[in-house]
């Protein structure tokens, strides 16, 4: 498997301790192996969270694999445990098991490269060293993103992580709904796009809360413009067209954080130069 990513995984993960729920005896050898590589330790664990022998608790995270040749993973488990999480195999599989692909931290499709496994497992693990509902005292504002393109949210998170703002990820709507309840964002960047729940409909309903604070952007496809109108009636601040350069997206975020106002029409914005 070709290393894709500039990550040192041993530098990173040293120590780690991750837990194989459901693996096939042959993939768990090989993932095994290589995250020793890694320094990382790891174990088949129990599909009991409970197991007083080994709980869950035990691990930094959870690789869980979503394959027919292994056993069901435990859905009700997974869906309510506060552990960490990712979500291996086919795609197909995959995006059948909406129950677990909307609650898994992160995702990682079959055939996979070993260096972006390593990465992703990384992310997992800081970003729950590193979350945590956001306190009033707190200084930096929060941007919540949601896009269900794992490339694409990989790009968004190399270019808005920022000193002067705490950014957190995810993967699909629903889950941007959990996120937004805990963490109250100052912003959201927003897919439009997204299955199951798309960011239409996150944005409607967080402004169904009345969380009128709250600031909004939308990602779109310049294929989108009206969906984009759709958004700007239901309360978005503003919208960025893909592709879109690194820059425009940090003004962007910039501005909708730190400056007052909001974008009225898609005609006013496409005189608007990035």
């Amino acid at each position: 498997m070709a290393d894709l990513l500039p990550f040192e995984p041993s530098a990173d993960l040293n120590g780690s301790r991750i837990g194989m729920l459901g693996l096939p005896s042959g993939l768990a050898g090989q993932l095994s192996d290589a995250l020793k590589t890694a320094m990382c330790l790891s174990s088949n664990v129990s599909l009991a969270c409970d197991d007083p022998g080994d709980p869950w608790e035990l691990y930094d995270m959870l690789i869980v694999w979503a394959g027919e040749d292994g056993p069901a993973p435990p859905v009700a488990q997974l869906v309510a445990t506060s552990q960490r999480w990712l979500l291996l195999g086919p795609e197909e599989r995959i995006r059948q098991n909406s129950s677990l692909s909307l609650r898994a931290d992160d995702i990682v499709f079959t055939p996979y490269s070993l260096n972006e496994l390593l990465f992703r497992i990384y992310r997992t693990i800081h970003r729950a060293n590193g979350g945590g509902q956001r306190s009033s005292n707190r200084g930096k504002p929060v941007v919540l993103v949601a896009d269900d393109d794992p490339a694409m949210l990989t790009l968004l998170e190399t270019v808005l992580r920022n000193s002067d703002w705490e950014c957190h990820f995810t993967i699909d709507g629903r889950r941007a709904l959990v996120m937004a309840h805990r963490l109250l964002p100052d912003l959201m960047v927003l897919d439009i796009e997204m299955p199951f729940v798309t960011g239409l409909e996150v944005l409607r309903r967080i402004r169904d809360t009345q969380a009128d604070n709250v600031k909004v952007l939308l990602l779109t496809a310049s294929s989108e413009l009206k969906h984009v109108e759709e958004g700007l009636a239901l309360g978005a601040d503003d919208y960025l067209a893909k592709p879109f350069s690194h820059v425009a997206l940090v003004h962007r975020v910039r501005k909708l954080l730190f400056s007052p106002g909001k974008v009225c029409s898609v005609a006013n914005r496409a005189h608007t130069p990035a």
